[in-house]
């Protein structure tokens, strides 16, 4: 049951209906705890996290995850304390905390091989933190890193965003034929 959860989990929060999904990952967060299935509490509190940062409640999202970085700690498994710091990043910058989403972004960078796919999303942070600070070539260079990283998964959702992001970065560096290329083939991915 756990690993038939973990593995829908992705697959659920995409069809939005958080609320409900919450109440189902909060029982398996029971059981896994009544189990002291450390790791899987630890997966399930990102994965609630999650789920509250598409609802836009951020205070509740930042304490479910810190409360799995907590428990990453305890069972040792770097490859969830990523997403989880990952996941923070995020929620960092929803609040326009900068300093506090590069900081997630570098903390989960230094757990992981620099050519490591699961260092997309702390790239992407640095990506948008770049933007955010008008640093047109820092975004163009780590968007460009996240496509490459992404192309390498092979999950065309994840490459379709990783060029609409170097779209916006090309546009917002006034380089618009090239930006419009970038969305098109945005576009392309995801109609495929």
């Amino acid at each position: 049951a756990c690993t038939l959860t973990l593995t829908i989990a992705p697959h659920m929060e995409m069809q939005g209906y958080h609320r409900e999904w919450i109440d189902f990952l909060e029982k398996a967060l029971g059981q896994a705890g009544a189990q002291d299935d450390l790791c899987t509490c630890a997966q399930l509190h990102v994965l609630i996290g999650r789920l509250l940062q598409h609802m836009n409640e951020y205070a509740a999202a930042e304490q479910q995850l810190q409360r799995g970085r907590d428990l990453c700690a305890q069972c040792n498994d770097r490859r969830v304390l990523v997403t989880v710091l990952e996941r923070l990043g995020a929620n960092a910058m929803e609040r326009a905390d900068f300093a506090l989403a590069r900081s997630y972004a570098q903390q989960a960078l230094a757990l992981l091989e620099p050519e490591d796919p699961a260092t997309a999303p702390s790239h992407g942070i640095l990506g948008l933190l770049a933007l955010r600070q008008a640093n047109w070539e820092e975004a163009i260079t780590q968007y460009t890193f996240v496509r490459l990283l992404r192309e390498r998964q092979g999950m065309a959702r994840f490459v379709a965003q990783a060029v609409r992001d170097l779209g916006y970065a090309t546009m917002y560096a006034r380089r618009y034929d090239e930006a419009l290329g970038y969305y098109q083939q945005a576009l392309q991915i995801f109609a495929e």
